[in-house]
Protein backbone atom coordinates (compact mmCIF):
# COMPACT_ATOMS: atom_id res chain seq x y z
CA UNK A 1 0.00 0.00 0.00
CA UNK A 2 2.90 2.30 0.86
CA UNK A 3 4.47 1.85 -2.66
CA UNK A 4 1.19 2.28 -4.40
CA UNK A 5 0.62 5.36 -2.69
CA UNK A 6 3.69 7.08 -2.64
CA UNK A 7 5.46 5.61 -5.39
CA UNK A 8 3.12 4.37 -8.16
CA UNK A 9 -0.25 6.87 -8.00
CA UNK A 10 1.59 9.65 -6.28
CA UNK A 11 -0.02 11.44 -3.03
CA UNK A 12 -0.37 14.54 -4.92
CA UNK A 13 -2.32 12.64 -7.32
CA UNK A 14 -4.91 11.14 -4.55
CA UNK A 15 -4.74 13.87 -1.68
CA UNK A 16 -8.15 15.57 -1.69
CA UNK A 17 -10.08 13.00 -3.30
CA UNK A 18 -12.79 10.89 -2.38
CA UNK A 19 -10.44 8.36 -2.27
CA UNK A 20 -8.14 9.86 0.55
CA UNK A 21 -11.79 10.77 2.48
CA UNK A 22 -12.79 6.96 2.23
CA UNK A 23 -10.11 5.82 3.25
CA UNK A 24 -9.50 8.05 6.80
CA UNK A 25 -12.98 7.38 7.59
CA UNK A 26 -12.31 3.47 7.44
CA UNK A 27 -9.19 4.01 9.50
CA UNK A 28 -10.84 6.34 12.09
CA UNK A 29 -13.73 3.75 12.64
CA UNK A 30 -11.48 0.54 12.50
CA UNK A 31 -9.21 2.35 15.46
CA UNK A 32 -12.07 3.46 17.12
CA UNK A 33 -14.08 -0.26 16.69
CA UNK A 34 -10.86 -2.56 17.39
CA UNK A 35 -10.02 -0.42 20.83
CA UNK A 36 -13.38 -1.03 21.82
CA UNK A 37 -14.23 -4.39 20.89
CA UNK A 38 -10.88 -4.76 22.72
CA UNK A 39 -12.38 -2.75 25.95
CA UNK A 40 -15.19 -5.19 26.01
CA UNK A 41 -13.35 -8.77 25.71
CA UNK A 42 -12.72 -10.53 28.93
CA UNK A 43 -9.95 -13.43 27.44
CA UNK A 44 -6.69 -11.46 27.40
CA UNK A 45 -5.48 -13.01 24.29
CA UNK A 46 -8.60 -11.92 22.08
CA UNK A 47 -8.64 -8.50 23.79
CA UNK A 48 -4.52 -8.02 22.74
CA UNK A 49 -5.97 -9.14 19.31
CA UNK A 50 -8.43 -6.77 18.66
CA UNK A 51 -5.97 -4.07 20.10
CA UNK A 52 -3.75 -5.28 16.88
CA UNK A 53 -6.47 -4.15 14.39
CA UNK A 54 -6.74 -0.71 16.10
CA UNK A 55 -3.36 -0.34 16.33
CA UNK A 56 -2.46 -1.43 12.41
CA UNK A 57 -4.52 1.19 12.01
CA UNK A 58 -2.58 3.74 13.22
CA UNK A 59 -0.45 3.15 10.75
CA UNK A 60 -3.40 3.31 7.87
CA UNK A 61 -4.31 6.39 8.66
CA UNK A 62 -0.81 8.18 9.37
CA UNK A 63 -0.35 7.51 5.48
CA UNK A 64 -4.25 8.14 4.26
CA UNK A 65 -3.40 11.50 6.03
CA UNK A 66 -0.93 12.20 3.10
CA UNK A 67 1.10 14.67 5.39
CA UNK A 68 4.95 14.03 5.76
CA UNK A 69 5.06 14.19 9.61
CA UNK A 70 1.97 11.56 9.76
CA UNK A 71 3.55 9.53 7.63
CA UNK A 72 6.77 9.32 10.06
CA UNK A 73 4.43 8.91 12.63
CA UNK A 74 3.00 5.56 10.71
CA UNK A 75 6.74 4.30 9.94
CA UNK A 76 7.61 4.79 13.49
CA UNK A 77 4.15 3.18 15.18
CA UNK A 78 4.93 -0.07 13.26
CA UNK A 79 8.28 -0.30 14.77
CA UNK A 80 7.31 1.09 18.32
CA UNK A 81 4.11 -1.76 18.05
CA UNK A 82 6.37 -4.60 17.16
CA UNK A 83 8.02 -3.94 20.28
CA UNK A 84 5.12 -3.61 22.69
CA UNK A 85 2.77 -5.91 20.76
CA UNK A 86 5.07 -9.01 21.34
CA UNK A 87 5.86 -7.93 24.82
CA UNK A 88 2.63 -8.43 25.55
CA UNK A 89 1.53 -11.57 23.51
CA UNK A 90 4.96 -13.22 25.69
CA UNK A 91 3.15 -11.99 28.92
CA UNK A 92 -0.29 -13.58 27.61
CA UNK A 93 1.91 -16.83 27.11
CA UNK A 94 3.36 -16.27 29.91
CA UNK A 95 0.46 -16.02 32.43
CA UNK A 96 -1.02 -18.88 30.36
CA UNK A 97 1.65 -21.23 30.58
CA UNK A 98 2.30 -20.76 34.11
CA UNK A 99 -1.36 -20.41 35.70
CA UNK A 100 -3.89 -21.94 32.80
CA UNK A 101 -5.79 -18.12 33.31
CA UNK A 102 -6.89 -16.68 30.24
CA UNK A 103 -9.23 -14.00 31.55
CA UNK A 104 -8.45 -11.04 32.78
CA UNK A 105 -10.51 -11.24 35.42
CA UNK A 106 -8.81 -14.59 36.82
CA UNK A 107 -5.17 -12.59 36.84
CA UNK A 108 -5.53 -11.10 40.45
CA UNK A 109 -2.37 -11.69 42.03
CA UNK A 110 -0.40 -12.45 39.08
CA UNK A 111 2.02 -9.39 40.04
CA UNK A 112 2.85 -10.99 43.31
CA UNK A 113 3.79 -14.43 41.65
CA UNK A 114 5.04 -13.46 38.63
CA UNK A 115 6.83 -9.84 39.15
CA UNK A 116 9.30 -9.60 36.62
CA UNK A 117 6.61 -10.84 33.65
CA UNK A 118 3.56 -8.21 35.18
CA UNK A 119 6.35 -5.09 35.61
CA UNK A 120 7.55 -5.81 31.63
CA UNK A 121 3.71 -5.99 30.61
CA UNK A 122 3.08 -2.71 32.83
CA UNK A 123 5.81 -0.96 30.98
CA UNK A 124 4.92 -1.34 27.36
CA UNK A 125 1.12 -1.04 28.25
CA UNK A 126 2.04 2.45 28.90
CA UNK A 127 4.12 2.63 25.63
CA UNK A 128 0.96 1.53 23.96
CA UNK A 129 -1.41 3.99 25.67
CA UNK A 130 1.09 6.72 24.54
CA UNK A 131 2.47 8.25 27.75
CA UNK A 132 5.83 9.77 27.45
CA UNK A 133 8.77 8.86 27.34
CA UNK A 134 7.84 5.89 25.77
CA UNK A 135 8.42 4.80 22.32
CA UNK A 136 4.84 4.90 21.47
CA UNK A 137 3.94 8.35 22.71
CA UNK A 138 6.16 9.62 19.94
CA UNK A 139 4.70 7.94 16.65
CA UNK A 140 1.36 9.04 17.94
CA UNK A 141 2.78 12.51 18.67
CA UNK A 142 3.99 12.55 15.08
CA UNK A 143 0.49 11.19 14.02
CA UNK A 144 -1.46 13.85 15.85
CA UNK A 145 0.48 17.00 14.83
CA UNK A 146 0.24 15.76 11.02
CA UNK A 147 -3.51 15.27 10.88
CA UNK A 148 -3.78 18.76 12.58
CA UNK A 149 -1.41 20.50 9.77
CA UNK A 150 -3.25 18.50 7.04
CA UNK A 151 -5.65 20.80 5.80
CA UNK A 152 -8.04 17.66 5.63
CA UNK A 153 -11.06 20.13 6.81
CA UNK A 154 -12.99 18.16 9.52
CA UNK A 155 -10.40 14.79 9.54
CA UNK A 156 -8.03 17.61 11.19
CA UNK A 157 -9.43 17.65 14.12
CA UNK A 158 -11.54 14.43 14.27
CA UNK A 159 -8.63 12.37 14.06
CA UNK A 160 -6.80 13.80 17.26
CA UNK A 161 -10.29 13.21 18.77
CA UNK A 162 -10.44 9.42 17.61
CA UNK A 163 -6.65 8.74 18.88
CA UNK A 164 -7.29 10.38 22.12
CA UNK A 165 -10.64 8.24 22.86
CA UNK A 166 -8.49 5.21 21.30
CA UNK A 167 -5.81 5.94 23.76
CA UNK A 168 -8.28 6.37 27.01
CA UNK A 169 -9.99 2.48 26.01
CA UNK A 170 -6.08 1.06 25.47
CA UNK A 171 -5.76 2.55 29.11
CA UNK A 172 -9.28 0.88 30.23
CA UNK A 173 -8.61 -2.30 28.66
CA UNK A 174 -4.07 -2.88 29.41
CA UNK A 175 -4.14 -1.58 33.16
CA UNK A 176 -6.50 -3.42 34.52
CA UNK A 177 -4.17 -6.26 34.17
CA UNK A 178 -1.38 -4.46 35.82
CA UNK A 179 -4.20 -3.36 38.50
CA UNK A 180 -5.24 -6.67 39.13
CA UNK A 181 -2.09 -8.58 39.35
CA UNK A 182 -0.55 -6.16 42.05
CA UNK A 183 -3.66 -5.07 43.83
CA UNK A 184 -5.65 -8.39 43.98
CA UNK A 185 -7.94 -7.00 46.72
CA UNK A 186 -8.92 -8.16 50.27
CA UNK A 187 -10.67 -11.42 48.83
CA UNK A 188 -7.90 -12.75 47.24
CA UNK A 189 -5.78 -15.85 49.34
CA UNK A 190 -1.94 -13.76 50.02
CA UNK A 191 -1.06 -17.01 52.27
CA UNK A 192 0.13 -18.23 48.54
CA UNK A 193 3.56 -17.05 47.90
CA UNK A 194 4.53 -19.62 45.69
CA UNK A 195 6.60 -17.82 42.82
CA UNK A 196 5.68 -18.52 39.08
CA UNK A 197 8.56 -16.72 37.69
CA UNK A 198 9.57 -17.74 34.55
CA UNK A 199 13.15 -19.08 33.64
CA UNK A 200 16.02 -16.90 32.14
CA UNK A 201 15.17 -17.79 28.57
CA UNK A 202 11.89 -16.45 28.72
CA UNK A 203 12.22 -13.13 30.63
CA UNK A 204 15.36 -12.17 28.70
CA UNK A 205 13.51 -11.74 25.66
CA UNK A 206 10.43 -9.88 27.54
CA UNK A 207 12.83 -7.18 29.40
CA UNK A 208 14.93 -6.58 25.98
CA UNK A 209 10.77 -6.02 24.36
CA UNK A 210 10.21 -3.44 27.55
CA UNK A 211 13.91 -1.93 27.47
CA UNK A 212 13.42 -1.56 24.04
CA UNK A 213 9.94 0.33 24.23
CA UNK A 214 11.36 2.79 27.03
CA UNK A 215 15.29 3.16 25.40
CA UNK A 216 13.30 4.31 21.93
CA UNK A 217 11.46 7.09 23.94
CA UNK A 218 13.86 8.68 26.27
CA UNK A 219 16.40 8.31 22.83
CA UNK A 220 14.33 8.97 19.99
CA UNK A 221 17.91 10.03 18.15
CA UNK A 222 18.82 6.72 18.18
CA UNK A 223 17.01 4.19 16.46
CA UNK A 224 14.09 6.21 15.30
CA UNK A 225 16.52 9.17 14.36
CA UNK A 226 16.64 7.90 10.72
CA UNK A 227 12.79 9.43 10.66
CA UNK A 228 12.16 11.36 13.61
CA UNK A 229 15.11 14.06 12.88
CA UNK A 230 13.58 14.24 9.21
CA UNK A 231 10.85 16.92 10.71
CA UNK A 232 13.53 18.77 13.36
CA UNK A 233 10.67 20.96 14.88
CA UNK A 234 8.22 17.91 15.76
CA UNK A 235 11.65 15.98 17.17
CA UNK A 236 12.17 18.78 18.93
CA UNK A 237 8.97 18.81 20.67
CA UNK A 238 9.71 15.06 21.53
CA UNK A 239 12.31 16.01 23.26
CA UNK A 240 11.19 18.68 25.42
CA UNK A 241 7.84 16.66 26.49
CA UNK A 242 10.29 13.94 27.49
CA UNK A 243 12.47 16.13 29.16
CA UNK A 244 10.01 17.80 31.53
CA UNK A 245 8.21 14.06 31.94
CA UNK A 246 11.25 13.03 33.13
CA UNK A 247 11.90 15.82 35.24
CA UNK A 248 8.48 15.85 37.08
CA UNK A 249 8.60 12.11 37.37
CA UNK A 250 12.13 12.75 39.32
CA UNK A 251 10.31 15.47 41.32
CA UNK A 252 7.18 14.58 42.28
CA UNK A 253 8.05 11.38 44.44
CA UNK A 254 10.93 12.87 46.27
CA UNK A 255 8.75 15.99 46.99
CA UNK A 256 6.11 13.42 47.79
CA UNK A 257 8.71 12.01 50.37
CA UNK A 258 9.69 15.05 52.21
CA UNK A 259 6.37 16.23 52.68
CA UNK A 260 5.63 12.44 54.11
CA UNK A 261 8.38 12.71 56.23
CA UNK A 262 7.82 16.36 57.40
CA UNK A 263 4.14 15.08 58.27
CA UNK A 264 5.62 12.43 60.30
CA UNK A 265 8.04 14.43 62.27
CA UNK A 266 5.52 16.83 63.04
CA UNK A 267 3.32 14.07 64.05
CA UNK A 268 6.01 13.08 66.77
CA UNK A 269 6.46 16.41 67.75
CA UNK A 270 3.36 16.87 68.38
CA UNK A 271 2.71 14.03 70.19
CA UNK A 272 5.92 14.26 72.17
CA UNK A 273 4.56 17.91 73.31
CA UNK A 274 1.04 16.36 74.21
CA UNK A 275 3.22 13.36 76.03
CA UNK A 276 5.34 15.86 78.09
CA UNK A 277 2.40 18.28 79.06
CA UNK A 278 0.36 15.48 80.16
CA UNK A 279 3.05 13.78 82.17
CA UNK A 280 3.67 17.71 83.67
CA UNK A 281 0.60 18.76 84.75
CA UNK A 282 -1.13 17.89 88.08
CA UNK A 283 -3.53 15.46 88.83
Amino acid sequence: MLRSVYYTVGAEFIQGTWVQYAWLVLALVTVFMGSMLAFREPVFKKRLAYSSVSQASYILLGMAVLHPAALTGALMHVLFHAFIKTALFLTAGAVIYQTGCTRVDELAGTGKRMPVTLWCCTFVSLGLIGIPPMGGFISKWYLMSGMLESGTGVFSWLGPAVLLISALLTAGYLLPVTVRGFLPGKDYDYSRSDSLELSGKMTIPLAILAAASLLTGLFPGGIAGTWAKSHSRYYREVKILNEWFLILAVLFPSSWQWESRCSRLENAYTWNFIRNWWSSSPP
